[in-house]
């Protein structure tokens, strides 16, 4: 059943600490799966309520790098920065190499995973994968402008 917005406004309120525990748990949570999601990522699908390893092959391999960056910054955690960068080496062969990147989806990929890579490594890796993935995303957008006889020179 959806929740109400008068059922909402009954929850009790946070208390002190309780934002923190929630994020140091779900830290952790994102430590204890990077033994099985640093040279792979997770699934786009749930399958009987986990997810299985797969190749940098779908729309969604973005998020999870993009929670291990997350968990890197709140915590400075090398073993995050170390996991995170084996995924930022496969998003610049994923697009070095144009793999499954014919689609509109590659600000999910490459803003959580190599953009926030950049901001916070300076990893030149990251950028020049984003830069990439940004360039072939405008050039997909002015492919579909000349279809239709619109100038693309301004």
């Amino acid at each position: 059943m959806a929740q109400t917005l008068v059922q909402i406004k009954k929850y009790p309120e946070m208390e002190e600490g309780m934002v923190q525990k929630a994020l140091n748990d779900a830290v952790k949570i994102v430590k204890e799966n990077l033994t099985e999601f640093t040279d792979k990522f997770q699934s786009s699908n749930s399958f009987d309520g986990f997810y299985q390893a797969t190749e940098n092959v779908e729309w969604t391999t973005g998020f999870w790098t993009g929670v291990i960056w997350l968990a890197y910054e709140h915590t400075g955690d090398d073993a995050f920065q170390k996991a995170a960068q084996v995924q930022v080496e496969s998003f610049l062969d994923r697009i070095e190499n144009k793999i499954d990147v014919n689609h509109h989806d590659m600000g999910f990929l490459y803003s959580l995973s190599c953009v926030a890579a950049y901001k916070l490594t300076g990893n030149e890796h990251a950028k020049k994968a984003a830069l990439l993935a940004a360039d072939h995303l405008a050039e997909r957008y002015r492919k579909s402008w000349r279809t239709k006889g619109i100038p693309t020179d301004h």
